[in-house]
């Protein structure tokens, strides 16, 4: 039985920290101001904000100094990398992943798969 945890107030992940790592990587990958960090912060406000508004954005601030597909894959793929389990976290998240394979395993399988 799949385990689905979400995390939608920062507190499993800081997913905040590694937007921001992501975002200083992408400016500084395409030469563009390393200040724009706190505003592409501001844009995304730690994912509320609809992607396509934030690339639209994005692609209205930068011109053409970035091409729609890159903006695209570093606001699929940018910050996924880069994501960690918080430290306060970790444990009690490992025994409910752990908690969660024991009880597949007593009552997840039909009787015949078992």
């Amino acid at each position: 039985m799949p385990l689905l945890m979400l995390d939608l107030d920062n507190t499993l992940v800081d997913r905040d920290a590694a937007f921001r790592e992501a975002v200083a990587d992408f400016l500084a990958a395409h030469g563009l101001p390393p200040d724009d960090v706190t505003w592409l912060m501001s844009v995304e406000a730690s994912g509320y904000a609809p992607r396509q508004a934030v690339a639209a954005a994005m692609i209205e601030r930068y011109g053409g100094r970035v091409t729609g597909d890159a903006v695209r894959t570093f606001l699929v793929r940018g910050a996924a990398d880069r994501v960690t389990l918080a430290e306060p976290t970790f444990r009690p998240t490992r025994i409910a992943v752990d908690a969660a394979s024991a009880i597949h395993h007593v009552i997840g399988a039909p009787e015949t798969a078992r």
